[in-house]
């Protein structure tokens, strides 16, 4: 398919802010967008000169005068970003043609200065911009011997991030890591697991299927429902695709779930609103049983608590016959039951309304 045949429908902005998340836009940007055949717009936003200036994107937006940094202080990041807005460095991101974006996607690091400092503050000043998009966002909790400070840092800053996101996925670094892997390989990782996130929630976007899922389902699932259409008003979200070598070890699909569970800060499944599956295949190997026992096996999890949730798989199969036998499925949950760290994150910064409301929606569980 050649790339101006096709038409996309749904404008995308991703935004790194801080040094964690603008590395990680980066290297999404070379790495998995750089040959994807739609626009997505990226920007890094860092109080770190050397940082942008170290990096591949041409969109970068300094925050404060010098560039030296937030030096680890939230306060004084969240005041660089509120001068940033002040004096429209930002506007640059609305473009000469006014452009309304559809999903905005934030990907930031926790425990810093200017990734929990200015981030919320940006992430606020985007929904002012762009009132009708989604906003999801990615953040990366620290690893357990960074504990300290910086994981109070961190706390607070998921709590203030909740509050202004639709949804959120959270990485748990320490828990995909593993302490003898070389450094430049764990980093390498925590920048794969953010972008296969990143590109769960694209492809289903703006790729065709039959049946199909769209960015009207993706919409379905991030926004929260209203208070009061539903007990479970859980932002938090499972976004994940797994690469299949062949339609014949779907069978090993249910403990990589399980693993990969334990990577995005997830409890269980139990109780979420929606499901959506995407299979990516070349529609020659893979049957409507195996997708079946995919979707039975997810919806089984989810029901245990009581509750059905909204269902929907696609299949997409045009122009993947370079997929050979490999399947691609790909997995989108949303109102899922956080790991404890993160209740704990909720009580301990007060959040007692979004605390309330997130037990609410799982209280026939038992205790998180």
């Amino acid at each position: 398919m050649y790339m101006e045949e096709i038409q996309q429908s749904t404008q995308i902005l991703l935004v790194g802010i801080g040094g964690a998340g603008c590395n990680i836009v980066d290297q999404v940007q070379a790495e998995h967008l750089k040959n994807y055949p739609y626009t997505v717009d990226v920007y890094a936003i860092n109080t770190d000169r050397q940082n942008l200036a170290n990096l591949r994107l041409d969109n970068t937006i300094q925050l404060g005068r010098k560039g030296r940094g937030a030096g680890s202080d939230p306060k004084k990041g969240r005041r660089m970003a509120e001068e940033a807005i002040r004096v429209g460095k930002l506007n640059m991101i609305k473009h000469s043609d006014e452009r309304e974006y559809d999903l905005i996607i934030v990907v930031a690091g926790l425990g810093g200065g200017t990734g929990t400092g200015s981030g919320p503050v940006i992430v606020e000043h985007l929904r002012d911009m762009f009132p009708e998009a989604i906003v999801m966002g990615i953040l990366i909790y620290p690893e357990d011997v960074e504990s300290g400070v910086k994981t109070e840092i961190a706390r607070a800053g998921l709590v203030e991030y909740y509050r202004l996101l639709d949804s959120v996925v959270v990485i748990n670094n320490g828990s995909i890591v593993d302490p003898s892997m070389p450094i430049a390989q764990a980093y390498k990782l925590a920048d794969e697991y953010v972008a296969n996130t990143i590109m769960t929630v694209l492809e289903i976007s703006e790729d065709y299927g039959k049946p199909n899922l769209d960015f009207n389902d993706i919409q379905k699932a991030l926004e929260p429902p209203a208070r009061g259409e539903d007990f479970n008003l859980s932002k938090f979200a499972f976004i994940s695709t797994f690469d299949i070598p062949t339609a014949q070890e779907i069978n090993r699909l249910p403990e990589r779930i399980e693993e990969k569970k334990r990577h995005l800060s997830i409890n269980s499944l139990s109780g979420a609103r929606t499901l959506l599956v995407g299979f990516f295949h070349n529609g020659k190997t893979l049957t409507w049983e195996k997708e079946s026992a995919v979707v039975d096996y997810l919806k089984k999890e989810i029901i245990m608590a009581g509750r059905s949730p909204y269902v929907k798989m696609g299949d997409f199969i045009q122009g993947k016959d370079n997929m050979m036998d490999r399947v691609k499925i790909s997995v989108i949950i949303s109102g899922v039951k956080p790991d404890s760290y993160i209740i704990t994150a909720l009580r301990e910064a007060r959040a007692e309304k979004e605390l309330e409301e997130l037990l609410r929606g799982f209280s026939d569980e038992g205790d998180l």
